[in-house]
């Protein structure tokens, strides 16, 4: 991985990753795996790759999200900024990165938490202000806020890239077997983690698992594809809530 690879991955993450840079509410999208990993196959010009690294992670995390403040699954987006590389430069297998997705998620959870601790710096300038009725001083402190987690993610990402290379090659040459099919294993497992999340806040009566059931069916004994099976579910929901209506209007009746 070169110097400016690496610079540009950096500058990457800090834009895609930043709430005021990538429209706020837009933020959910930009920060989801699989946009990091377009970007990340962009950049170091093997897309192939990046992507089949970056499909079972989103898939690990398709149905995380945060409520209050409190996430299901630990935050994962600007660490695939060095993981996603780093196993690209190293020609690693994706089992590998997709291990590594989840401790390194922690870890970027704790640093969030601490990027939260100094942004309190800025929030109490902002509230001093405010009581001031100075309203210059508080933008700068909003700005100072948006600074900190701009350099902050920059930083740990160019690090990442440049010294976690020769790292992350010497664990896996020194990683034994056994850990190795464990590391396996535990890769295949984590995507069911991810869609678990997503039917558990999507699935809301236990016949609804029914249609996820009978669509698995479809997909794995018919080999239907999920274009086709789009189109079969899109008039089946039709069908259904036609149904439930009549029904409502002849018990109305």
């Amino acid at each position: 991985m070169t110097v400016l690879q690496a610079v540009l991955l950096a500058l990457t993450a800090a834009i895609v990753t930043s709430s005021p840079l990538n429209g706020g509410m837009f933020n959910q999208i930009h920060s989801r795996p699989l946009i990091a990993a377009f970007f990340c196959g962009l950049i170091m010009g093997n897309m192939p790759m990046a992507m089949a690294i970056g499909v079972p992670i989103q898939a690990m995390f398709l149905g995380a999200m945060a409520i209050g403040g409190v996430s299901t699954m630990p935050s994962c987006s600007w660490s695939l900024y060095f993981i996603i590389p780093i196993c690209i430069a190293s020609n690693m297998d994706v089992e590998y990165a997709v291990s590594l997705a989840v401790p390194f998620g922690i870890v970027e959870q704790f640093i969030i938490q601490i990027r939260m601790q100094m942004n309190m710096v800025p929030v109490g300038m902002i509230q001093k202000s405010l009581n001031d009725k100075n309203v210059d001083t508080a933008l700068k402190g909003i700005y100072l806020g948006w600074v900190i987690q701009f350099v902050l993610t920059f930083l740990i990402v160019i690090i990442g890239c440049l010294a976690g290379q020769e790292v992350m090659v010497s664990l896996v040459n020194n990683m034994p077997a056994w850990l190795t099919g464990v590391l396996g294993v535990f890769s295949s497992i984590l995507p069911l983690v991810g869609f678990s999340l997503l039917l558990m806040s999507l699935v809301n009566a236990p016949t609804q698992l029914v249609y996820v059931l009978f669509g698995f069916m479809l997909v794995k004994v018919l080999g239907l594809s999920i274009i086709s099976l789009t189109i079969a579910a899109v008039f089946i929901a039709l069908l259904y809530f036609e149904l439930s209506g009549r029904n409502t209007e002849e018990e109305e009746a």
